[in-house]
């Protein structure tokens, strides 16, 4: 997050200075909340794509050879092999992280938030995740009963959606279900 500090900050961030080098103004990212929702965007990408790359090439590498070697004796192009060879192979992989990812869908990352946001009541309209409202209510207001309450409906709320979408993939093919 530091990174992304010294990308953004408005005095010596590299996006400024690119952007004054190019003739245009400099971008208040720090007070200015419409930027955030692309910023975040970006960010939550930039954090799984590691790790779901690597489970991804993982299971590529795990792939028989010879799929491709008769393939490509067949005639099949690079793209006839990925269409028909790699992308169904990574089906069940696929499936797995879509469903790993939707279980996390409702958990905000509160570390991330409050080292590139630092909580600014700026950002706050953009920024605010229940994460940070019950950080925000627990902390600054001492409301420990609001803060377990909205816990709990964000657990139950995120196994809700694991349950439908688990259902989902279960009316598509019983055998990528998780249970």
């Amino acid at each position: 997050m530091v990174f992304l500090r010294a990308l953004l900050n408005y005095d010596g961030g590299a996006i400024n200075n690119l952007l004054v080098s190019i003739g245009f103004e400099r971008l208040d990212f720090y007070n200015d909340p419409k930027y955030w929702r692309v910023i975040l965007t970006l960010c939550n990408i930039w954090k799984s794509a590691g790790y779901n790359g690597i489970i991804y090439f993982s299971t590529i590498a795990g792939f028989d050879t010879s799929l491709y070697e008769s393939a490509q004796v067949d005639g099949a192009n690079l793209w006839q092999r990925i269409c028909y060879i790699t992308i169904p192979l990574l089906k069940p992989t696929i499936i797995i992280l879509f469903l790993l990812s939707i279980g996390k869908i409702m958990s905000g990352d509160l570390t991330m938030m409050m080292s590139i946001t630092n909580l600014s009541p700026m950002l706050l309209d953009t920024t605010d995740i229940i994460d940070t409202y019950v950080y925000r209510s627990v902390i600054g207001v001492g409301d420990f009963v609001m803060g377990s309450a909205v816990g709990l409906y964000q657990s139950i709320f995120g196994f809700i959606l694991v349950l439908f979408s688990n259902w989902l993939v279960g009316r598509f093919d019983k055998d990528y279900q998780l249970f």
